[in-house]
């Protein structure tokens, strides 16, 4: 059991550490949040499913004119062409723009340190069955 919980542990910490690099930027420095239009949708093949990102272009505070490809995407494109969409990206790097979904972020980074914490809390035996 204790070599289960090593090898899940060493499985979520690396996780965990990604989402913070992806989001490192936007915890650092303030945020710059505008709307965007989506323009087009990437269609992507993985594994044999099919599925659309919304490409989505926006103008920063200078009035430049940008072109982001969503990282979450289904099997219908949606939203469809012309909606509108939040985005949101560190002030003054527009470059690392994405498309603002802050309760999937939610989601993802309770679901990583609620399993963390449990494997943790199991492995000092502190946590029972």
């Amino acid at each position: 059991m204790t070599l289960f919980l090593w090898i899940a542990i060493l499985f979520l910490t690396p996780i965990l550490g990604h989402l913070v690099y992806q989001d490192w930027w936007f915890l650092r420095y303030p945020k710059s949040r505008t709307k965007g239009t989506v323009v087009d949708h990437e269609r992507r093949t993985d594994y044999g499913s099919e599925y659309f990102m919304a490409m989505v272009e926006f103008h920063d505070e200078n009035g430049t004119l940008h072109k982001i490809t969503d990282t979450y995407g289904g099997g219908a494109k949606k939203p469809p062409v012309g909606s509108p969409l939040p985005v949101i990206y560190p002030m003054g790097m527009p470059g690392k723009a994405r498309v603002q979904r802050p309760f999937i972020r939610l989601v993802v980074y309770s679901f990583v340190v609620a399993s963390l914490t449990i494997l943790i809390l199991r492995l000092l035996d502190i946590l029972q069955d």
